[in-house]
């Protein structure tokens, strides 16, 4: 991302220098700010992947192909609750009455393609997501077909665009109720630079405080607060002191599938991580609902209260191979 530094830091200005001239005019004014964090980081991340921004931040309103994320994450969750109580014909059913959506994604792919096709017509020098596909051809072991940079193109802006927004967003909200812990991230930030020209993307690795109030917000307020699905081993396991039969995962059952847990009722067997669960767990973490940093700092810094906390069931981005790629 060192490379990428220039291009999010116009981004990262043309946020602040909008909220300024907000507030200059009306001190008083009152700024959405979930809203432009969501504007600023879609505009970066489509600027990275598709050679070109969504102009967000300019026009102060989300574009319409960053708009169907929103409406397909909200009737996602929807569906997922549904999955859990219902069949699957009714699921089906109630898709099939959302023409709208399937109108909007198919909109998505033909804007992706277009942005992809526009982006690969100016070559691989420009330091970006594109690039590096681009790069592949010709490697054998690397080589990316056109519709594989499409599709990563697309996962690339949806993932790295609203969780990045969420997690500031709670941030933001975190800092605003705890006065304390903002004056002293503040005079951390102040105390380490002279000036915004030192702020840049190593530097700021080493506000310690920075980082800790970062993932005191992640643990409070979690980016991807769904379930992260999971299949059983075969053979089964113990998880949490009762037996779960191996391939049990997400699905739903029924009382005629092959796996249930009470074949009485229609009801599911579900291997799922629920992070604000296991976030606000007072097993894991000493006092669990309050939003306090120090609990991350090491050393001579870190609060002895929270020394036997379980700090490792934190893991706002997933694990394993499948983990977010851009959590650090």
């Amino acid at each position: 991302m060192q490379l990428q530094q220039p291009l999010i830091k116009e981004y990262i200005d043309l946020l602040f220098s909008t909220l300024k001239a907000k507030t200059e005019t009306s001190p008083s004014a009152v700024v959405d700010m979930a809203a432009y964090l969501n504007y600023t980081t879609f505009d970066i991340i489509g600027d990275l992947s598709f050679g070109s921004s969504f102009s967000c931040l300019a026009s102060e309103s989300l574009h319409p192909w960053v708009q169907v994320i929103f409406d397909g994450a909200l009737a996602f969750n929807r569906m997922t609750t549904l999955r859990r109580h219902t069949s699957p014909l009714l699921i089906k059913a109630i898709t099939k009455l959302r023409p709208s959506l399937l109108k909007g994604i198919m909109m998505q792919n033909q804007y992706a393609r277009r942005k992809v096709d526009e982006r690969m017509t100016l070559g691989a020098e420009r330091h970006d997501f594109i690039e590096a596909m681009i790069k592949s051809q010709g490697d054998a072991k690397k080589e990316m077909e056109y519709d594989e940079i499409v599709s990563n193109a697309r996962v690339l802006v949806i993932a790295g665009s609203e969780t990045t927004a969420t997690a500031l967003a709670g941030a933001a909200y975190l800092l605003a109720m705890h006065l304390d812990v903002q004056r002293k991230l503040a005079e951390e930030v102040r105390g380490t630079f002279k000036s915004e020209e030192e702020i840049e993307w190593t530097s700021v690795g080493g506000l310690k405080y920075m980082l800790a109030v970062l993932d005191e917000s992640m643990r409070i307020m979690p980016p991807a607060p769904g379930s992260f699905p999971r299949v059983c081993q075969e053979g089964g396991d113990v998880i949490c002191g009762k037996f779960v039969p191996g391939g049990v995962s997400y699905s739903l059952k029924f009382p005629r599938g092959d796996v249930m847990i009470d074949t009485d009722t229609a009801l599911q067997t579900g291997l799922e991580i629920w992070n604000p669960v296991i976030n606000r767990c007072s097993r894991n973490f000493t006092l669990p609902n309050e939003f306090i940093p120090e609990r991350w700092l090491d050393g001579e810094h870190k609060d002895k209260r929270f020394a036997n906390d379980n700090s490792d069931v934190f893991q706002p981005f997933s694990v394993g191979p499948r983990n977010c790629i851009g959590k650090k």
